[in-house]
């Protein structure tokens, strides 16, 4: 999944007081592939500068709410095919290289968006016996100059039964 799909589920976002709307940093090229007949680039700096003006924990839940909610919004309206590079590792058959990190969905809320968006494997949780609320806030702060973002969110998570119970509910194969 080429990384600028992924920005519209977790842009690069300006500190709470810094907020502005924002163009891409890239919006030059972004421009010129929108004559090329893009419908993510057309939407990327639509919704850049409306999530921009969001808290960046704010853009992150309704992020994953939706997901959660839509899982065909993580492919729509960009979908491509995802290119088959599998690969075994230790015994398991991966169908590409590409995989998503623990820590993004704490209770494994969006797991069949995360395959919907192509990922070879995907990681759940940061998940501890029962619920917490994680470090106080502010906890995610913007760097859109280094187009990063700082995650202090800590161990905020519903427990290891509710994530258990969302596994169950996927409708994806997984180990």
């Amino acid at each position: 999944v080429p990384a600028h799909q992924l920005e519209l589920a977790l842009p690069p976002l300006p500190p709470a007081d810094a907020r502005r709307p924002a163009q891409a940093p890239d919006a030059a090229a972004g421009a010129a592939a929108d004559q090329a007949g893009s419908p993510h680039l057309k939407l990327s700096p639509l919704a850049r500068a409306v999530l921009f003006r969001l808290d960046a924990e704010q853009v992150h839940h309704l992020t994953l709410k939706l997901f959660h909610e839509f899982p065909a919004l993580a492919t729509a309206p960009f979908c491509q095919t995802v290119a088959a590079d599998p690969v075994t590792l230790m015994g398991l058959r991966f169908p590409n290289r590409v995989g998503l990190a623990a820590g993004l969905d704490k209770n494994g809320e969006c797991i069949d968006a995360w395959g919907r968006l192509g990922f070879g494997f995907v990681e759940i949780g940061t998940v501890t016996p029962r619920s917490q609320p994680g470090n106080p806030k502010p906890r995610m702060f913007r760097l859109p100059r280094q187009q990063a973002i700082i995650n202090r969110l800590g161990f905020n998570n519903k427990g290891v039964d509710y994530l258990l119970d969302q596994v169950r509910a996927s409708r994806g194969r997984y180990a």
